[in-house]
């Protein structure tokens, strides 16, 4: 559900979704605008650390949009809950180097820059920039340490290439 939310660009859209997967779309409430509000002090660490690093997965495939809600979120979520995105600096390296790089709309640039600002404010994941904490350790306790090995901001396994495919259609399928 946090990967849909992630993707959906309004309530209508996220109805549509749920109501083609056979979910009764009047169970789920205006559940569309509270992931900018989630009260993110309640759920712990793992999920978050999780939910974030399944969303990071495709990331430079999105739309514009979705990688500025993407990128916003992370703001939100480094300004709150600095000891989750501590994990995820490595990637999101990466991720801000590609956007400022490459992309051309003003609104995910500027999103872009609202992160690099959170991190650049706070000691510990400044200096998690330099020197991250392998995404990949983490989430193998976790269980999940095919995740991360096997998606698009990881180009150095190309022998998972195969499992990135069957990553990228079950994300396709979670989002239709």
């Amino acid at each position: 559900m946090a990967l849909i939310l992630a993707r959906v660009a309004g309530h209508q859209e996220l109805k549509d979704i749920l109501w083609s997967s056979g979910v009764n779309p009047s169970l789920v409430g205006m559940v569309a605008s509270t992931r900018q509000l989630q009260d993110i002090s309640r759920a712990n660490d793992q999920d978050l650390l999780l939910n974030t690093a399944i969303e990071l997965v495709d990331f430079r495939y999105l739309e514009d949009a979705i990688q500025d809600r993407t990128l916003r979120w992370l703001a939100l979520l480094a300004k709150a809950r600095p000891t989750v995105v501590l994990h995820l600096c490595g990637p999101l390296a990466t991720i801000l180097n590609d956007t400022l790089s490459h992309c051309q709309n003003s609104t995910t640039l500027e999103a872009a820059h609202l992160l690099l600002h959170c991190l650049a404010l706070d000691p510990r994941l400044n200096q998690a920039l330099d020197t991250p904490v392998r995404l990949e350790d983490v989430l193998d306790d976790l269980g999940f340490s095919g995740l991360w090995r096997s998606c698009s901001m990881d180009s150095a396994h190309e022998q998972d290439r195969k499992y990135f495919t069957l990553t990228e259609r079950l994300i396709e399928l979670i989002i239709i």
